[in-house]
């Protein structure tokens, strides 16, 4: 573990550690609770954050005197270290195995509000050393950065007929087998005061959790490996840890990226949380690779799901058939789906790929609310809510082509006139109200202003 861990190089500033071992302000109270999100299901005591709000004037006191004794006597209340875990289907795979559940924490609203304290110092360093191509949680950042270099990468191999792979690493469980002590000694590696590491090391002693199962509750059982799903910390600490992988892999000389044209750089790894794909111009770079994965499961707890993970072949590059029981990883041929998204070496297929599935599934139910009875504006209210966001995520990070375009944009506008004549112009209906339109979204200008958010970080960067 100490091996692993001194791969890094960085700290973490005199300022911003003082922030973080500050005292809690009665002003850091407010912020947190005023940022929680509201109708959530509550802890054990059934305290809502509603309540929180309603009563804050009264418990604002109270909560700092609470968090000050949890400071002094190492430990959190009883309370606030019992988590119930809900299982949530995954929406893929077999309901009947377990793997394909995420444990979710439903967790007491006073502790959460303690660690969205700690949370919102926390994210105000982390920019400051983590990697740039760690996008979760990192502010200023998105997931569509990723999504984007690997599709340029992908295209400057296949012009450039060089040898390139893309390796996808998925990691099995990545949050439920974390280990404790891998987080508490990369945080001191990273330069954090002490004050700071005994809050997070107060936030993992001595919790417990139970199950909720049909209804009823299990025995508790102590929970002494991961960090919970439902702290408002957890993502953090987990983007803080798999620093530690970025960094071990950037400084192995043995691991070549692709090489930048014009540059000194080159493409590695780009990570979102658990979610890891590296660039590699070689294949003796993959064996390198899978060496400190090694080194990485036995620092943190971690473990490859080699049944998800993939190797896509680019440009010159190829993985005879004798070479696929070596890596044990599902080798594709033209395309790999990474962070949702599908991307490869034909565009015309990746498109395809991303876009029929939506369409047929909005065409769909489309036809399923046209039974019912509904105004205009009601239609109009169901394209708004209902399907335009189930096509966002994918219209951000990649084009929709001209025909999966005119097709839902036809579909929409037939259930908008209930399947009838047309009687008004499309420009006019996705016009604002106060000049005679519905106000119904408009794909292709949708599309065109998360391109310019593309432009707009670009801009922000370079200026």
């Amino acid at each position: 573990m100490e091996e692993f861990i001194s791969s890094i190089d960085v700290k973490i500033n005199e300022n911003d550690k003082d922030m973080c071992d500050a005292e809690i302000l009665y002003d850091e109270i407010t912020e947190a609770l005023m940022a929680m999100s509201k109708n959530k299901s509550p802890g054990t005591d059934g305290l809502t954050t509603e309540f929180y709000c309603k009563f804050y004037d009264c418990l604002r006191n109270i909560l700092c005197h609470v968090y000050n004794s949890i400071y002094d006597e190492n430990i959190l209340s009883r309370s606030m270290r019992a988590g119930v875990l809900s299982l949530i289907y995954k929406k893929k795979g077999d309901r009947r195995i377990l793997k394909n559940y995420r444990p979710i924490s439903l967790l007491q609203v006073d502790y959460k509000i303690l660690a969205r304290i700690m949370a919102n110092r926390f994210k105000k360093v982390l920019p400051t050393i983590i990697s740039e191509n760690q996008t979760c949680c990192i502010i200023g950042r998105d997931i569509s950065n990723n999504i984007a270099n690997v599709r340029d990468i992908i295209t400057l191999v296949e012009n450039d007929e060089l040898e390139g792979y893309i390796v996808k690493i998925d990691q099995e469980k990545a949050f439920d087998r974390e280990s404790h002590e891998f987080i508490f000694k990369t945080l001191k590696k990273f330069g954090f005061g002490d004050v700071f590491i005994k809050w997070i090391e107060i936030f993992y002693t001595r919790i417990n959790s139970c199950v909720k199962c049909n209804g009823f509750l299990t025995p508790y059982f102590c929970v002494d490996n991961g960090i919970r799903q439902g702290c408002p910390i957890s993502a953090l600490l987990y983007v803080l840890a798999a620093e530690t992988l970025q960094c071990n892999i950037r400084k192995n000389v043995n691991i070549s990226g692709i090489k930048i044209p014009n540059t000194t750089d080159e493409a590695l790894i780009f990570q979102h949380a658990d979610d890891t794909t590296l660039t590699v111009s070689d294949k003796s770079s993959i064996d390198e690779i899978f060496k400190v994965f090694e080194m990485y499961e036995a620092s943190s707890g971690a473990k490859i799901n080699r049944q998800k993970s993939e190797i896509l072949p680019i440009g010159k590059g190829r993985i005879a058939d004798n070479e696929k029981n070596k890596y044990n990883l599902q080798v594709c041929e033209n395309y790999i789906l990474l962070l949702g998204v599908y991307v490869g070496k034909d565009k015309t297929v990746c498109d395809h790929l991303n876009w029929s599935g939506k369409v047929s599934k909005i065409k769909s139910l489309l036809n399923m609310w046209m039974q019912r009875q509904l105004t205009i504006q009601g239609r109009v209210n169901v394209i708004s809510s209902l399907f335009m966001s189930r096509l966002w995520y994918s219209l951000f990070v990649t084009s929709m082509p001209d025909q999966v375009l005119r097709d839902i944009k036809t579909a929409c506008v037939s259930f908008v006139w209930n399947n009838g004549a047309h009687l008004v112009k499309y420009n006019t209906i996705i016009d604002q109200k106060c000049n005679g339109g519905l106000q119904l979204p408009d794909i292709e200008s949708k599309m065109y202003a998360f391109r310019l958010k593309f432009l707009a970080r670009f801009l922000d960067k370079n200026l």
